[in-house]
């Protein structure tokens, strides 16, 4: 749909300097109207329309081609030979229909002066203005026009081709400007877009990995003890609506889990899947961003034991000083021909992103005894990272 709308609008760019060029053409039609208003030969009436129609093609080509081309620098690839070509064709056109009447095509030579303006990027082509004008000061003064008359002119043409050059250099600036704000725009999305799915995993991971042991538990139970299998569809339903709030909350865009009740929530997803959790209590408040991206950390490790290390008993360490907070989770369910095989899937990479966007550390893999999850979070940040979180 982007790349529709970004070719509609280069289609109406160029359809607008088509425009233009007629509009200036129509100039030209009005010059030779007055020249075939007086009297002349047959032959010269044959030679001026021939080099007006010349002209007309020429000038309509750089128009609705080689401008537009370097205009929409820099996506679209320019022309500036082909540029420099038709601009000396114009020049040498224009000095033809001077030759018939100057008075009546002397406005002829502001076409290849304003298309030099406008068809090229760098001074090597714009370079040409001066030179044009230094050609019509040049053909003027040899045709017997007073010096003075003829300094005017081509004087003119000069100024006027250096005004054009700032008003195309202001028109890519503003494309450019144009093209950074989609730019921004595609990447806000992207990154929104990321956010939610981390989000959606982070959230949902560990709330259905509990709820899939809490129903294996209550199929076990229902024939042995129906009041603890019912006890276990009762925690299915309250983890399943905690993941229903979950989302909703993170769909409006303002989920930020706590420490304390991710660690609540750990308690009760390793309890029941036979994992005994040894670990401090919170003590000390963290600041706001470090204790919800430590909660997420908390969140990704405790999913990953239930999931994935079939342990039977897990240690969380949670130091808080002045400099650094820093959290472990260790396991002891991680075999080492399973460890061997570890490779870092979509949760930690999320974490990952989530703690190095505050300029933290992250270390995760299999030890001697199982899994080490490793976190540290600076208390003090650059405000590029305070900015970004």
């Amino acid at each position: 749909m982007d790349h529709r709308l970004e070719a509609l609008r280069v289609r109406l760019r160029q359809r607008a300097w088509r425009a233009l060029g007629l509009v200036w053409l129509v100039l030209l039609v009005f010059e030779a109207a007055a020249y075939y208003g007086r009297p002349h030969s047959l032959q010269d009436r044959l030679l001026v329309a021939a080099t007006v129609l010349m002209f007309v093609a020429v000038d309509t080509w750089l128009i609705t081609r080689a401008v537009p081309a370097s205009l929409e620098a820099p996506r679209a690839k320019s022309r500036p030979y082909e540029a420099l070509a038709s601009i000396l064709a114009l020049v040498g056109l224009s000095f033809v229909l001077v030759s018939f009447d100057g008075a009546d095509f002397a406005a002829a030579f502001y076409f290849p002066v304003i298309g030099a303006a406008f068809a090229f990027r760098s001074w090597r082509g714009w370079s040409l203005i001066p030179l044009i004008s230094l050609a019509i000061l040049i053909g003027t003064l040899a045709g017997g026009i007073p010096w003075y008359y003829a300094a005017l002119y081509s004087g003119g043409m000069l100024f006027t081709g250096l005004f054009m050059v700032g008003i195309a250099a202001l028109i890519r600036s503003n494309r450019q400007l144009q093209a950074a704000r989609e730019e921004v725009a595609r990447l806000a999305v992207s990154e929104e877009r990321l956010r939610f799915a981390r989000d959606l995993h982070d959230l949902l991971g560990h709330s259905l990995s509990v709820m899939v042991l809490k129903a294996e538990l209550a199929h076990r139970l229902a024939g042995q003890s129906p009041e603890l299998a019912a006890r276990q569809a009762a925690d299915i339903e309250r983890v399943g609506r905690q993941a229903l709030r979950e989302v909703r909350e993170a769909v409006a865009g303002y989920r930020q889990p706590s420490l304390e009740q991710e660690l609540v929530n750990a308690k009760s997803g390793l309890k029941a899947a036979g994992v005994a959790l040894t670990g401090p209590r919170l003590s000390n408040p963290l600041p706001a961003a470090l204790d919800s991206t430590l909660a997420w950390a908390l969140r990704e490790g405790v999913t990953n034991v239930i999931r994935h290390s079939h342990a039977t008993s897990a240690v969380l360490r949670l130091e808080h000083c002045l400099e650094q907070a820093t959290l472990e989770l260790t396991d002891d369910g991680c075999a080492p021909e399973r460890c061997f095989e570890f490779k870092q899937g979509h949760g930690l990479q999320g974490l990952r992103e989530r703690v190095e966007a505050r300029q933290g550390q992250l270390e995760a893999g299999p030890t001697a005894h199982g899994f080490r999850l490793f976190v540290r979070l600076p208390l003090k940040q650059a405000p590029a990272a305070a900015s970004a979180a």
